[in-house]
């Protein structure tokens, strides 16, 4: 297959949450993105801790003889049986500021064997690429990703752990790697590290943040505290005119956060009330989904009115969640065909805490039916890791285009490949397919996402190298693209033996 047919059959993957409301009409006035190239230049620490040198010479990096200045770095594969789906995978490793992250931090592509097949070093350790995929604009297949500083302590306390920093973008690249565009979020809003979505409209939808000044005192926080707000904007490509906003702390009441508004004091003073994580489309070209980890609620929102159509989970579920379908701390919901809703249930945990507390449920892939007459949301499907992993931040749940499921397991640095059947929190080995794991410890991966059977690009970027072509995201909570296979079959509710 050439690449330029492959890259036009590559498919994609999306998290990040949602907040707040506020539309506007055809007629804003657009505000023009600055030309050339963005989050190129490292966010300075506000605590002056330096973040260690990336790790380049090791048997855990890669090194080649015609590129020396690319170190990618590298994965193991733990489990490869025969019904994998061919592809790329795509992610984007970074490590925690307190951490030295084996190869440089990027965007990588690699084979199902684990070898690169294209890689995009960044210049700096304080610098990360996050929601790396494949995308469609104007009927042709780009690559896309946020660049940025993604604050971890303890070189960014400013922020909440895992918010982008001030200078962050997002960057659409052609088939042939070069940057077509770049899009930043506006209104005083950071271009967040969650989601960039490109939709057949050719608008963008993306999540964005600002600290907004408020008295936390009646939450259990502090009186000169602030909320990081989430908005939804969408950007029409054409224009730069932001066509719809809508902002959490307008629309989600404060009192429905799991997070203390005692965990500002170790941030800026800033509570992380909301965390939405991911935006997707729905049934509806009106309605979109967003999911918000720190309420451990997903939203169904209408565009034009603004209004939550329904929550599933959290405080104020407009569902009732049957036995075996309860999740929280979610990450990476999509809407599926027939009322399905798919996430990945981090089950974990207040301030990310680590190890999690005693009894705490293994994360894990998670497809519920929703019945929209009763108002019930069931499980269908299940996809645990083996062993059994408690993710106390990112993770994503793909569906492949062959029925499969491909999981990131978030910081853990894992992701796996599972038949369509799922499997359970007892027998977390069934239909497994592949289980590669990134060799450094210290590295995190978000959203990770595998795509196509073939490389995609029409031509192999200048110079060649020897990494390869295929992308994966790796914020604080990973995606992946892939068209894999995964071998389970038969939907099993958790038994009793595993809590």
């Amino acid at each position: 297959m050439a690449y330029s047919r492959l890259f036009a059959k590559i498919g994609h993957l999306l998290s990040t949450p949602i907040a707040a409301m506020l539309v506007c009409s055809l007629g804003c006035t657009p505000v023009r993105a600055a030309p050339g190239l963005c989050g190129t230049v490292p966010y300075q620490s506000n605590t002056g801790t330096t973040t260690p040198t990336p790790i380049t010479s090791s048997p855990q990096v890669w090194s080649f003889v015609s590129e020396p200045n690319l170190h990618p770095m590298k994965v193991t594969i733990n489990t490869y049986k025969p019904g994998t789906s061919s592809g790329f995978v795509f992610l984007a490793p970074y490590a925690f500021s307190d951490d030295a992250t084996y190869g440089q931090p990027g965007s990588l592509i690699l084979d199902n064997d684990g070898n690169p097949f294209w890689f995009h070093p960044l210049s700096s350790p304080n610098l990360m690429n996050t929601d790396f995929r494949v995308q469609h604009m104007n009927g042709k297949p780009v690559l896309t990703f946020w660049q940025g500083t993604l604050a971890t302590p303890p070189a960014y306390t400013n922020v909440p752990a895992g918010s982008s920093e001030p200078g962050s973008c997002y960057y659409i690249l052609d088939n042939t790697y070069r940057v077509i565009r770049t899009v930043t979020a506006q209104y005083g809003f950071t271009s967040d590290v969650h989601e960039f979505l490109l939709t057949p409209t050719n608008t963008a939808l993306l999540l964005s943040t600002r600290a907004v000044p408020m008295n936390l005192s009646a939450y259990g926080g502090p009186s000169n505290g602030y909320v990081q707000d989430f908005a939804i904007q969408e950007i029409d490509l054409r224009t730069n005119v932001v066509v719809f906003f809508w902002d959490a702390l307008t629309n989600i009441p404060l009192a429905n956060s799991y997070e203390p508004a005692s965990s500002a004091s170790s941030s800026g003073n800033i509570w992380d009330a909301y965390h939405l994580n991911s935006v997707g489309l729905t049934d509806s070209s009106t309605d979109i989904l967003v999911s918000g980890r720190n309420t451990s609620t997903i939203y169904r929102i209408n565009k034009p009115t603004g209004r939550i159509v329904w929550q599933l989970g959290g405080k104020q579920s407009s569902f009732t969640i049957e036995s075996g379908a309860q999740f929280s701390w979610q990450h990476d919901a999509r809407f599926l065909p027939n009322n399905v809703v798919s996430m990945f249930d981090d089950n974990c945990c207040v301030n990310n805490a680590d190890p999690p507390p005693p009894g705490t449920p293994p994360s894990h892939g998670l497809f519920l039916q929703l019945d929209l007459t009763n108002m019930t949301a069931g499980l269908q499907k299940e996809y645990y890791h083996d062993p059994n992993l408690n993710i106390g931040s990112q993770g994503s749940t793909q569906s492949l285009a062959n029925g499969n499921v491909f999981n990131g397991w978030g910081q853990s640095a894992y992701y796996g490949e599972f038949a369509p059947g799922g499997n359970s929190e007892c027998d977390p080995a069934s239909n497994l397919s592949t289980m590669p794991r990134c060799r450094a410890a210290t590295i995190h991966t978000g959203p990770i996402v595998k795509i196509g059977s073939e490389p995609p690009i029409t031509h192999r970027a200048s110079p060649p190298n020897r990494t390869a072509d295929k992308r994966r995201f790796t914020p604080r909570g990973t995606a992946r693209q892939k068209s894999g296979v995964g071998r389970y079959s038969a939907v099993a509710t958790p038994a009793v033996c595993c809590r």
